[in-house]
């Protein structure tokens, strides 16, 4: 016979035996429960090829942002994928680490999907942002950074409060306007500051102010018609006129002789050589202040021509190679090409957007080649050869474009930017170690300088 107080020892224990079991078979199941049910019979290859496909339509549906922590979980899942196939891990390790990242980015998914809805809004604002190039220029890059950080700390509440609602939307349709005005007057901008800092302020100061009241009414213009370029466009062209006469008019100041010349004469030069095509409409407002007699015109305009100073194509490239440390990039020559091989731009695995750690290198990309005044640049993307064919090569032609289109809305003639991808067809080492891979992967420049390099 139990006596009470046995039977009170024994039913505790059973209860304490009973809630580890439950604690036990919870944690398993909460350990497991991220996995997607996977075939072991599965190519592990294709498999990886379909999850970066998916994962890269997950960023296109913002999972970073609506549910980060899953998503950067499946990411890291991927990660864990490659390192098994490159090791060489039995097929079952690595269709059991496919399932847990198959898993995870379902787990994104769901999140996402249930937490769209209540901030629509938000979405559309921040995608608008997106598609106007937010990404493509470093001021913008770094505001979407921030505004996303917000954004992400609101990822796990359930609902938004209409205060940070607003505000979160706010910011992203400033973001958007403020990509497409650099997208429109980039150049303008980069031009005008470019002249004072070398004397427009003292040497040009009215075409100077002219070109700058150009491009705060086009700034303005962008602002109220944001979503009907038609409305803009005539402001941006006058703008963009009016920053190429402000760079042309400059350069006409600097005389042979080390004199400066006024700015009535060289207004007059330029207008006399239309050294800037379609700008004779815009000339006649300002030129014209000084007469001077057609052959003195002619005189000064051939020794102005004559003046112009032109680097010899090595000692242009020479200089290019002086603005890359040894980690950012490797710089050689090619024949009558600059080569600049980037080491720095990691781009997220399967994705191609440009990281925010590449824009500076990108900057002194679009510097060296500005100075080379190019003729062409042609940006080359590789990858190595983990994935399917079809994907390496759409993968390395994105990364490609993202690169071009950063230079092209950077200062560089868009119709001189070519972005091409080559998939895993021309590694430069094998890539069946890991540092072949890592070198295989890779975005090249190629800069073909033009007949006279601007120093």
């Amino acid at each position: 016979m139990i006596s009470k107080s046995g039977w009170l020892t024994k039913t505790a224990t059973l209860a304490i035996l009973m809630s580890t079991s439950a604690l036990m078979t919870l944690t398993a199941c909460s350990s497991t429960g991220n996995k997607a049910e996977m075939p072991a019979s599965a190519n592990p290859t294709d498999e990886v090829a379909r999850l970066e496909s998916d994962i890269n339509k997950g960023y296109e549906a913002q999972y970073d942002i609506l549910a980060p922590e899953e998503f950067n979980k499946a990411q890291k899942g991927l990660e864990k994928v490659k390192e098994s196939i490159k090791d060489e891990d039995k097929q079952e390790k690595v269709i059991d680490r496919l399932a847990v990242a198959r898993g995870q980015l379902n787990t994104a998914r769901d999140m996402a999907q249930g937490r769209q809805a209540t901030v629509q809004g938000i979405l559309d604002a921040r995608q608008n942002a997106l598609a106007a190039g937010a990404r493509k220029f470093p001021k913008e890059n770094n505001m979407l950074k921030d505004i996303d950080d917000d954004f992400r700390d609101q990822a796990p509440e359930r609902s938004v409060k209409p205060k940070v609602f607003a505000d979160l939307q706010s910011r992203y349709l400033g973001l958007e306007l403020s990509a497409i005005q650099t997208t429109q007057l980039g150049k303008a901008r980069a031009a005008v500051a470019n002249a004072k800092n070398n004397g427009a302020s003292k040497n040009t100061p009215r075409t100077l102010n002219q070109a700058e009241l150009a491009i705060t009414n086009a700034e303005n213009q962008i602002a109220a018609n944001r979503n009907n370029p038609a409305n803009f466009q005539q402001a941006v062209t006058q703008a963009n006129d009016k920053a190429a006469l402000l760079v042309a008019v400059l350069a006409a100041t600097k005389r042979p002789d080390g004199i400066v010349a006024s700015e009535e004469v060289a207004l007059s030069l330029v207008n006399a050589g239309a050294k800037i095509a379609g700008l004779s409409e815009n000339l006649g407002e300002v030129s014209g202040q000084v007469a001077e007699k057609d052959a003195q015109l002619a005189d000064q305009n051939a020794k102005l021509k004559s003046a112009d100073t032109v680097m010899s194509l090595d000692a242009a490239l020479e200089e290019g190679r002086k603005q890359f440390s040894k980690d950012e990039a490797d710089v050689y020559r090619q024949g009558k090409n600059l080569i600049i091989r980037l080491k720095k731009i990691e781009f997220a695995t399967g994705n191609n957007a440009l990281p925010a750690s590449s824009l500076d290198l990108l900057a002194k990309v679009r510097s060296v080649a500005q100075d080379l005044n190019p003729s062409q640049v042609v940006v080359q993307g590789h990858t190595d050869s983990v994935g399917t064919p079809q994907v390496n090569m759409a993968l390395s032609q994105a990364r490609a474009q993202a690169v071009a289109s950063y230079l092209a809305g950077n200062g560089i003639a868009e119709e001189k930017v070519q972005a091409v991808g080559y998939g895993f067809k021309q590694p430069l080492a094998s890539n069946k170690t890991k540092a072949g891979r890592a070198q295989n992967r890779r975005v090249d420049v190629v800069i073909t300088p033009g007949a006279a390099p601007a120093m």
